[in-house]
């Protein structure tokens, strides 16, 4: 999706949603290798998921057409 960066308004909430696996990785590993700051790197995890269940949210709306379209009246 990066490579070929041809339809933006969806393709970054993707690039977000597949970056979940790296970023989740990376801070369980660094969580179990540094206990006494484990808290906040699973805030920071927690965060982010949190910002990836948004970004699929907003996929699908874009997927339906857009904001404007499925709240037109």
């Amino acid at each position: 999706h990066v490579m070929h960066y041809n339809s933006p308004s969806i393709q970054r909430y993707i690039v977000r949603i597949l970056l979940i696996l790296p970023m989740y990785t990376f801070f369980s590993w660094l969580s179990l290798q540094t206990p006494s700051v484990s808290i906040y790197l699973e805030i920071v995890r927690d965060i982010y998921e949190a910002f990836v269940i948004y970004s699929f949210l907003a996929l699908v709306l874009e997927y339906a057409g857009g904001e404007s379209t499925c709240f037109a009246r």
